[in-house]
């Protein structure tokens, strides 16, 4: 096993892995260096264990290494709401995301996150593309119709669903239409522009604006790789004009 001092002394580092996994276990979600992520999984996932198991000796050590205060408990969220959400899980209680590099120092960043939390990055991220799928096949989604998608997206659709009650799979279905219906809508709208139809209602150089506005390097539902690239945009006038790109998304669809 990898050991990383993370240029703490012992002390300073436990300290430091306590404070760490007092937060993940209240807020669900920390941000982070990629090493303290790394360090502070192991921990997390020790704990989630000893949780399980139900001892007092399991919850006495799990009591003592948390860090409680008058607004927070952590030791509270794993026994009451962990040790019943893991309970048909045999490991695996973390997940760990790459969020680029900090600004600065350039150290690597890292999202550490409980699995199947309310805010699960990795849910909602299939939430988009069973909608982006769904609407490139031109059909309304719905749970019936999960054959017309990617074979790994059914696989990850799949494997969500293993952990999910009745309820939260009914949410998943209509996050991915409610998905749905904002592709269409900004498919609609198109790019931000001047909305010329309502006129400002005082003396002003500003005027209203529909639809969605683009950042640069940003790539928009429906558009390729390339169309979207830095390396594109940041071509300008030199390159070559070519035609406006369409949305495949909505192509056909109304």
């Amino acid at each position: 096993m990898v050991k990383r001092h993370l240029h703490y002394n012992k002390s300073n580092k436990f300290m430091l892995m306590r404070n760490l996994v007092s937060q993940l276990f209240t807020h669900q979600q920390i941000s982070t260096t990629l090493p303290k992520a790394k360090e502070a999984q192991k921990f997390a996932e020790k704990l989630i264990t000893k949780g399980k198991k139900g001892t007092v000796v399991s919850e006495k050590l799990a009591n003592s290494f948390l860090i409680s205060s008058s607004t927070q408990n952590p030791f509270d969220s794993l026994k009451n709401e962990l040790v019943e959400r893991y309970k048909n899980r045999n490991g695996g209680y973390t997940r760990i995301h790459l969020l680029g590099n900090r600004q600065g120092d350039n150290a690597p960043k890292a999202v550490l996150e409980l699995v199947d939390n309310p805010r699960d990055i990795k849910r909602e991220m299939l939430v988009r593309t069973v909608a982006r799928e769904s609407l490139l096949r031109r059909t309304q989604w719905s749970p019936s119709k999960s054959k017309i998608l990617r074979q790994i997206t059914q696989t990850n659709l799949n494997k969500v669903f293993t952990c999910l009650n009745h309820q939260q799979q009914q949410t998943f279905h209509q996050n991915v239409l409610n998905h749905q219906d904002k592709l269409l809508a900004e498919s609609n709208l198109g790019l931000s522009q001047v909305d010329s139809e309502n006129k400002p209602q005082s003396n002003t150089l500003t005027w209203p604006r529909k639809g969605k506005l683009v950042y640069a390097g940003e790539r928009t539902s429906g558009m390729s790789k390339r169309e979207g690239s830095p390396i594109s945009i940041s071509k300008g006038m030199f390159r070559k004009t070519e035609k406006a790109p369409t949305n495949k998304l909505v192509a056909g669809w109304l």
